[in-house]
Order: C-alpha cells, then sequence, then structure tokens
C-alpha cells in the first residue's frame, strides 16, 4: 500500500511537472526511475514494513524494481494507445 501511494505522488508531484520542463520523455523516464528506487529503499528501511527475518534491500535492487515497474507501465500506455489508434505511426496521405 505504502508504495502505491509512493508511487501515487512521484506521479503527480515529480512526473508531470518533469515532462513539461524536459525536452526528452527518456530523460524524465530515467529520473522516475531513479525517485522510484529511492522511494522503495526508504520504505524498506520502516520497520513496520519488515519481518523477523528481513534483510535490507540493495540499491541495485531497488533500481531494477523501479526500472522493471517503469518499463512494464510504459508498455502498458503504449499498447493501450496502439488499441485507441495514437500508436504514432505515420499516416498514409
Amino acid at each position: 500500500m505504502a508504495l502505491f501511494f509512493g508511487n501515487l505522488a512521484l506521479y503527480f508531484v515529480v512526473f508531470l511537472p518533469l515532462l513539461d520542463l524536459l525536452p526528452n520523455l527518456w530523460m524524465t523516464e530515467i529520473l522516475i526511475v531513479a525517485a522510484d528506487g529511492i522511494t522503495i529503499k526508504l520504505i524498506s528501511l520502516c520497520e513496520m514494513f519488515q519481518e523477523m527475518d528481513f534483510k535490507g534491500l540493495k540499491w541495485r535492487y531497488t533500481f531494477l524494481v523501479g526500472m522493471l515497474g517503469n518499463s512494464i507501465s510504459y508498455y502498458d500506455l503504449c499498447v493501450s494507445c496502439k488499441k485507441d489508434g495514437q500508436g504514432g505511426e505515420a499516416e498514409e496521405g
């Protein structure tokens, strides 16, 4: 639940403003993956989300999880745009 609200906050507070500021979507995605990794790491440090045998997360795993989550979201967006006819293909004149 904490990750859901953390990602929701990142989307509205970080991603949308960066999307307007940065000229490239990939630059925005890289920054969001970094922010997701930091959020996952910080949430994992909270004792209320840890069990008795919890071992700390390594930074590389938090960034891999952030990258995987954002990749799935990006893919989902591309698939839904193609279904709606907004796939970005060049129209024939």
